[in-house]
């Protein structure tokens, strides 16, 4: 028997009473699923303006270095970078 079944059953033997109390019960789970709902909605927008607002901001950082002739680094020299701090990283731990 499967719980929706189990549940239908069991509210069944209740006084009619119980069984508006189990339905406003209900009713009270879906009405919090529904704020819940709402409030991941709000999270996810307000981090993808976050997101955006910090893309934007390193764009202008990034341009101002370009501008002030600095040398950036590659993606390949990062995973060289980060290759080297973890090779120093594994004797400092031996």
């Amino acid at each position: 028997m499967t719980t929706e079944e189990q549940a239908i059953a069991a509210i069944k033997t209740l006084p009619p009473s119980q069984q508006r109390e189990v339905l406003n019960f209900i009713q009270s789970l879906r009405t919090k699923l529904q704020a819940s709902e709402v409030q991941q909605v709000d999270q996810a927008s307000e981090t993808s303006e976050v997101k955006a607002s910090l893309g934007e901001r390193l764009m202008a950082i990034r341009q101002q270095a370009i501008e002030n002739e600095m040398q950036l680094v590659t993606f390949e020299e990062v995973k060289e970078i980060a290759a080297e701090r973890d090779r120093h990283r594994e004797l400092w731990t031996e």
